[in-house]
């Protein structure tokens, strides 16, 4: 079960996450809707437990932390008002468990550079030819 979660993050949550970073701004409130639907499913998988499918940390949470930059970042990055994390408290919760981990906190670099990254990066793709 614990890959079945790590790929649905790695291949539909962060894709998806991603075109909202990158998409053009007329397109943005569709695709973080769709992000939104996805946050649903994964608040659906943690309601009412601190971790994915147990009483630690595993590799679902590995694959996972980048969640938890995703909701710190995604409103100031994305510069979309109105959606915010307190949609999904279960969601939010185990985000907040995840941050009470030490070595959680050790991988997860400095807010203000990751933004200044991902802002470079999506300018970089939205620049690059199609």
């Amino acid at each position: 079960m614990a890959r079945f979660w790590a790929r649905f993050i790695d291949e539909k949550f962060l894709t998806k996450a991603w075109e909202a970073y990158t998409c053009e701004e007329k397109e943005r409130d569709v695709v973080m809707e769709q992000v939104c639907e996805l946050m649903k499913i994964l608040e659906k998988e943690v309601d009412g437990k601190d971790f994915f499918g147990g009483d630690s940390i595993g590799f679902v949470h590995i694959v996972g932390n980048i969640v938890v930059l995703l909701l710190r970042l995604t409103p100031e990055v994305v510069r979309v008002e109105g959606r915010k994390p307190k949609r999904f408290p279960s969601l939010l919760n185990w985000v907040e468990k995840l941050q009470e981990i030490d070595v959680v906190n050790e991988s997860i670099p400095p807010i203000e550079k990751y933004v200044a990254y991902i802002r470079s990066s999506s300018q970089a793709f939205k620049s690059s030819p199609k």
